[in-house]
């Protein structure tokens, strides 16, 4: 069913997390980023449905984070939460590549698999940093550029058509 997809239950917690991070309901929260880094690879290392493995942790990751900024903008934070869509757009293409190169890498068990972990999340922040930085910051910019309005005169007021419908 379309209202327990799990991406839609991950949208939802996330929907919920904003809320209680404006509510300050987070303050507390602090310890949930390390304990939802190792539910994640627990989880990713054992299995399960998408939500229990991947949603839940992110959600203690997040709520961890959120708590531990504590109304302060610290500068690492505030860039990676600038740059958390070109990051998450570029996830799959590090993962994708990443696969392919481990695969030939001869480390099993939990020494690969931390590895593997290790070089995702820092792969996938870098090329969402650079991808952040080179491409999403200068489309912003060209898109939200102020450009005369079509039919605008040089004073800002809207000009008049000459141009009448009949009837």
């Amino acid at each position: 069913m379309l209202l327990t997809h799990p991406i839609l239950l991950e949208f939802g917690a996330g929907l919920l997390l904003a809320e209680a991070c404006r509510n300050g309901a987070l303050s507390r929260l602090g310890f949930l980023l390390p304990l939802g880094v190792l539910a994640l690879c627990i989880g990713s290392y054992i299995g399960g449905p998408r939500v229990v493995v991947y949603g839940i942790p992110a959600c203690a990751i997040v709520a961890g984070a959120l708590a531990l900024e504590g109304g302060t903008r610290r500068s690492t934070l505030k860039l990676l939460g600038d740059a958390s869509y070109s990051i998450y757009l570029m996830h799959p293409l590090v993962l994708f590549v990443l696969r392919r190169v481990i695969a030939h890498v001869p480390l099993g068990g939990w020494l690969g698999f931390t590895l593997f972990i290790t070089l995702a999340l820092s792969g996938s922040i870098i090329a969402g940093l650079i991808v952040h930085r080179f491409v999403e910051k200068p489309l912003a910019r060209l898109l939200t550029r102020k450009r005369p309005l079509i039919g605008r005169s040089s004073r800002g007021t809207t000009e008049q058509s000459s141009l009448q419908l009949s009837e």
